[in-house]
This record gives structure tokens, C-alpha cells and sequence, in this order.
């Protein structure tokens, strides 16, 4: 899937269509002359050049990122309580270990299906189908890791999509899917505005 997002020209990447060439995407990127520090060479895809300033803000079409195996989050998710437990739990996941998080609500999942397994280290073991997949993630020889080994990881302070510096944006939750990390705000409205996807994990 593809977005149009508002970037620098200093963060134009390859592959990147600028809005105002449709259809011709950028190839390479010259660095800066020291001479001309306010120009920027980029190579299209016919072999023509465009000229860039790297402070201006320009319109660019950009293909979302492929999508992760994701994470498993599993606890005990049979009262609210526990339910709103787990949920936040996916929710720092996602935050700060940058991939997709999803909570296990019930047995119905292939533990294979995922990068890795978070588990409520707290309740766990008072729902069968949460202990159950706990136990086919470590017969598997899984990564598996329990809540308090997330403090291990720092919480994203970047957009995962556009790259764009962001300290107070939140994952977001699409069609059951906590999206990888941190998504600026243009590209939250975005993710919700489309909805999700029908592939395993809901991408922008």
C-alpha cells in the first residue's frame, strides 16, 4: 500500500515518487555540495535529475513498510480487568520493541505465526489458553519473554512509517492490531483513515 506524506528533501529516500513527477520514482540521491548547500541532485527512474532544496517540504507517495511476523501477546484475558491488563501490555509492545502486537484472545493462534511471545508474567498461568501458548512458544525454541524484560527495550521516539522525529506519538490500534511502534500524526490518521488490511497483521 502507498501513502503521499510531507517530508524534507534532506529525507527523500529511493523509491520515494515525488507528487509533483507521478509515476517516476527516485533512484539515487547525490550529497550535499558544499558549494551549493541549498540544492540536492536526486536520479529518477527515465535518467533525468531533479534538483531538491534538503529544507524544503515536499509531497511524496511512499509504499508502507513491509509487514512483520509480529508479536504474540498473551496473559489472562477472560475479565476486563485482565483484558485491559494484556491490551496495555501489546500497547508497550508495540511501543518499544517496534513490531506489530497482538493479544491472544483465546487458543485459536499458531505460536509459529510470530517473531516472538510476551506474556504477562503476572497471569499467565491462570488461563489455560494463555499457559498453553506460553508452552507451545517455548517447545517451539521461540524467543519468548515475560513483561518485566520490556524495560530492556527504549520506546520509540521516531515514526516507524515516515521516519519523521515524533516523542508523543502512540502505536495504533487497526482492525486488532497494535501497528508497529510509534506512527507520527499524519500517518496515524492515515493508518486509521484505511482501515487495516486483510494480511495477518494490519498494516498502513
Amino acid at each position: 500500500m502507498f501513502a503521499q506524506i510531507a517530508i524534507l528533501g534532506s529525507d527523500i529516500v529511493p523509491g520515494d515518487i515525488l507528487k509533483r513527477l507521478p509515476g517516476v520514482p527516485v533512484v539515487s540521491k547525490a550529497d550535499v555540495d558544499p558549494r551549493y548547500p541549498h540544492s540536492q541532485t536526486l536520479t529518477m527512474a527515465d535518467g533525468s535529475l531533479y534538483f531538491i532544496d534538503p529544507g524544503q517540504m515536499y509531497d511524496v507517495v511512499r509504499e508502507a513498510p513491509k509487514p512483520s511476523a509480529g508479536v504474540l501477546v498473551v496473559g489472562d484475558t477472560t475479565t476486563p480487568d485482565g483484558l485491559a491488563i494484556v491490551t496495555a501490555l501489546a500497547h508497550e509492545v508495540a511501543d518499544r520493541m517496534q513490531l506489530p502486537a497482538v493479544v491472544a484472545m483465546g487458543r485459536d493462534y499458531d505460536v509459529r505465526d510470530f517473531e516472538a511471545v510476551v506474556y504477562d508474567e503476572l497471569s499467565y498461568l491462570e488461563s489455560v489458553d494463555s499457559a498453553v501458548l506460553w508452552a507451545e512458544a517455548l517447545e517451539e525454541d521461540m524467543s519468548v519473554m515475560s513483561s518485566r524484560e520490556l524495560e530492556a527495550f527504549d520506546v520509540a521516539a521516531s515514526c516507524t512509517w515516515c521516519g519523521a522525529d515524533d516523542e508523543d506519538s502512540e502505536p495504533v490500534l487497526v482492525a486488532g492490531t497494535w501497528l508497529p511502534a510509534d506512527l507520527c500524526t499524519p500517518c496515524a490518521r492515515e493508518a486509521r483513515r484505511q482501515g487495516g488490511s486483510s494480511r495477518h497483521l494490519a498494516t498502513i
